[in-house]
């Protein structure tokens, strides 16, 4: 089943000249999902944060999923943990990648019969 293009919801909708989400991601965007993990696991450190760090990181943890790119990051605190949070976020990528790929590999032999004399590839 393919997933069809969604058409701009308000939060993805520009602001005041800003870029929509669809504007901003192209095709060769590293992250291309709607969504994306964020562990509660890591509250206890986000809780940490001052309020302005929070909202720092919550808005670089935005861009890194939408564009792929780090923005310079000033706080001392958000940049010591920022690490922690790309990596999970690499990993389930990869993983989410793999899984792509395992379907797609899938889809490839669907609907064909079996042949143990003809195996296919």
């Amino acid at each position: 089943m393919r997933r069809e293009k969604k058409t701009p919801s308000a939060a993805t909708k520009p602001a005041s000249g800003n870029k929509s989400l669809d504007e901003v991601q192209g095709k060769d965007t590293p992250f291309l999902r709607d969504s994306f993990v964020l562990y509660t696991s890591y509250f206890e450190t986000f809780r940490r944060l001052s309020a302005a760090d929070q909202a720092t990181l919550l808005q670089i943890i935005f861009q890194y999923h939408i564009d792929g790119k780090i923005p310079e990051i000033k706080s001392r605190a958000v940049y010591a943990i920022w690490p922690i949070f790309q990596r999970q976020f690499d990993e389930n990528n990869a993983k989410y990648e793999r899984i792509v790929e395992r379907n797609r590999n899938n889809s490839k032999n669907a609907g064909r019969k079996k042949n143990p004399k003809n195996p296919v590839d």
